[in-house]
């Protein structure tokens, strides 16, 4: 129970950077809140025993200085995907749950490319409601009730954006 403790109180760091990530406007400062927090919310989800969530999160890091520096091409996506899908079958052990992050990974990186920051936030709040079964089955409490807050917050942005 020790490391369940540990473990929330760690995702609960990256918790405060996902949110965060629902105020920004802008995909490049988007993609640099949210970097630091894959690496957080890796080390918890790997505490907690969710293997293919801390996979997914170091993928989705390289995937993100990758689209800083250039825009994601389709056979980079590609590539990023079938990583993703290739660690998945290898390491996964906790059947549809361990998919979970994979399916929420490979759909927002084949859409990360967006120019709309609009679209980017809807895509950030699909792809989050994968985490939030994830994330209260492997009984990473912080993280859920941030992704609900993450989903609150994108909305938010989502108003923000439109009102300029």
């Amino acid at each position: 129970m020790k490391i369940v403790i540990i473990a929330n109180v760690i995702s609960l760091i990256g918790s405060l950077m996902m949110v965060g990530t629902g105020l920004i406007k802008r995909k490049r400062n988007v993609l640099i809140v949210q970097s630091a927090q894959f690496v957080v919310m890796g080390v918890s989800n790997l505490m907690l025993g969710g293997i293919t969530g801390c996979i997914t999160n170091a993928l989705s890091l390289i995937r993100n200085f990758v689209t800083m520096r250039s825009r994601l091409t389709m056979p980079v996506k590609l590539v990023f995907i079938a990583i993703w899908v290739g660690m998945c079958l290898i390491v996964n052990r906790q059947g549809l749950l361990g998919w979970l992050p994979v399916i929420s990974a490979c759909v927002y990186t084949w859409f990360l490319d967006t120019d709309s920051d609009v679209f980017l936030k809807i895509i950030i709040i699909l792809t989050t409601i994968e985490w939030v079964f994830y994330d209260f089955i492997l009984m990473n409490y912080s993280a859920f009730a941030f992704d609900i807050l993450t989903l609150i917050a994108n909305g938010v942005g989502i108003v923000r954006i439109k009102r300029q």
